[in-house]
């Protein structure tokens, strides 16, 4: 399922009240306490329906989790006021393996800014940006030496589905140096500024 499907369905159980439970303290009609004790007093904890986690909030700062239903850490970061909008930096969490996949930027709940993605061990595999929830610019790779191995590049298309369209990938390891002469089925190439350029004979 798309990643802002999910967001989407996530944020809109948060603000469907008959779903969500807080840990705040109640009484029945004789006065006794209901309430669920709380072990940090500054931590909000809200559910889905059926019971499950849905996020914890920090009051005083406004630190956030927020999970999937069957317990397992979505995003994490920080809320900039109580209506939960995700605004700023938030790290995705793998929801198998339980490491920091991404730190994605928001703006009103929609991906927009700088993208980062990272391997397991926590080292760096991609960088780039996204505009409304899509690549929008270079997106670079990296090796696990950290060295830039790949460039996809993005340009604005309204024609496409996402509204942006991949028009390149570059490969830096089968780049030559300028002047580099290639011979390919049959056709010559010459390397000028990191691409090879077809050598058309004259006539």
């Amino acid at each position: 399922m798309d990643k802002r499907i999910i967001l989407a369905l996530l944020i809109a159980l948060a603000c469907n009240n008959k779903g969500v439970i807080q840990n705040d303290e109640t009484s029945d009609k004789e006065g006794r306490d209901t309430s669920v004790a709380v072990v940090n007093p500054e931590i909000i904890k809200q559910y889905y329906q059926d019971g499950a986690l849905f996020r914890e909030i920090n009051s005083t700062n406004l630190d956030g989790k927020i999970y999937t239903n069957d317990g397992r850490l979505f995003l994490k970061g920080r809320f900039n006021d109580t209506t939960y909008t995700l605004n700023g930096v938030w790290e995705e969490w793998d929801r198998v393996e339980n490491y920091r996949r991404f730190d994605l930027t928001y703006v009103n709940n929609i991906e927009i800014g700088p993208f980062t993605s990272y391997r397991k061990d926590g080292k760096l595999y991609a960088k780039g940006m996204k505009m409304n929830g899509v690549f929008s610019d270079t997106l670079k790779f990296y090796d696990k030496e950290g060295k830039l191995f790949e460039l996809q590049l993005y340009i604005p298309d309204a024609k496409e589905k996402n509204g942006t369209k991949l028009i390149k990938t570059i490969y830096l390891s089968k780049i030559r140096s300028d002047g580099t002469i290639e011979k390919r089925k049959g056709k010559m190439y010459k390397w000028e500024d990191g691409e090879s350029k077809l050598i058309v004979p004259e006539k």
